[in-house]
């Protein structure tokens, strides 16, 4: 009698053991900060002035940006969506952008702006390069919260994503520079 109870204890662990880990392995395997991918496809910088008088960035960036789906099975939706534009670790603001759903197998094109002045902190030297640089490193930070269901289960989850790029500023809305494609990574 105790053999067939360890018996069925030792099958019952062996088989709680594989559910587990089987529903471990598809939750990380359809987890969308391992297999969507976030990218700036493009940036136009059309106005980034610093005043002499008080270190004053006067800008105005837009950004074109694809959320792609690769996942065969599941469809996300994305809730709470924002963007951080930031220059030298300074926010200079936020572009909160309205929910929306990415099928599977499919993309969504975001297209965040950031327009406004902002007080920065800058060294001399910081400011002589920027008053001679056209081309300046923009960090975007994301930050949103999505949900997806894997069967029957609903999985609620929060991300944090930061977007690291160079953009020309345009003149006469031409750029000197062409504006590269940049990945982004989690933060």
């Amino acid at each position: 009698m105790l053999k067939k109870i360890c018996c069925c204890c030792c099958i019952l662990v062996v088989v709680l053991g594989a559910l587990s880990g089987t529903g471990w392995f598809v939750i990380r395997q359809f987890s969308p900060s391992k297999s969507v991918i976030y990218k700036v496809t493009d940036a136009s910088l059309t106005r980034f002035n610093l005043t002499a008088a008080n270190n004053t960035i006067q800008y105005n960036l837009s950004l074109n940006m694809t959320v792609e789906n690769p996942n065969k099975w599941n469809d996300f939706h994305y809730e709470n969506f924002e963007a951080v534009a930031s220059y030298k670790n300074q926010d200079l603001s936020n572009s909160s952008l309205a929910p929306f759903r990415v099928g599977h197998k499919n993309s969504f094109v975001l297209t965040p702006s950031f327009e406004g002045q902002r007080l920065v902190a800058l060294s001399n030297d910081e400011v002589s390069n920027f008053r001679n640089s056209t081309v300046f490193d923009i960090v975007l930070k994301l930050y949103f919260k999505y949900w997806t269901k894997i069967g029957a289960v609903k999985i609620n989850k929060e991300l944090q994503m930061a977007c690291y790029f160079e953009v020309p500023l345009s003149s006469g809305g031409k750029s000197a520079e062409k504006f590269d494609s940049t990945k982004c990574d989690k933060a």
